[in-house]
């Protein structure tokens, strides 16, 4: 699982909890990385994730040089900055997408996102008060 944006971490902890083999946690906020840290260091069970202290777009750069892929992307960036939008078109293109991948991504209800990025496709969509989750895929072409 890629956890972008990822903040505390807290998404990817619960993915590691529930079993997820590995979770590369981005994040490039010192405060959000120092409590990421910490929360890991209470779970000394959780093995398997590793932390990118960078921008996403620098982040993602270094994991496409590794030849990673992921079957979990989560993108949760600040609201109404143009973040979402920028990583879509970045894993649009990336080679970190696999052809079964799911992004699932959360951004404020009133932002304009776009039915598709690219071979990227909103499969659905999900309101909850300020917030929509959005689930996308690969266009099966």
């Amino acid at each position: 699982m890629l956890d972008l944006f990822a903040g505390t971490g807290s998404l990817g902890i619960e993915a590691l909890s529930r079993g997820a083999k590995t979770v590369v946690f981005v994040e490039n906020n010192k405060t959000a990385i120092s409590v990421l840290k910490r929360n890991l260091s209470m779970l000394p069970s959780l093995k398997g994730w590793e932390i990118i202290p960078l921008s996403v777009e620098k982040g993602l750069r270094i994991l496409e040089k590794r030849d990673l892929q992921f079957d979990i992307i989560f993108l949760d960036p600040p609201y109404r900055k143009g973040y979402f939008k920028k990583t879509m078109n970045i894993l649009a293109k990336s080679s970190l997408v696999k052809d079964n991948s799911i992004i699932v991504g959360r951004e404020f209800y009133r932002e304009d996102i776009a039915p598709s990025y690219g071979i990227l496709k909103v499969v659905d969509k999900r309101r909850y008060g300020d917030t929509i989750v959005f689930f996308i895929k690969k266009n099966k072409q």
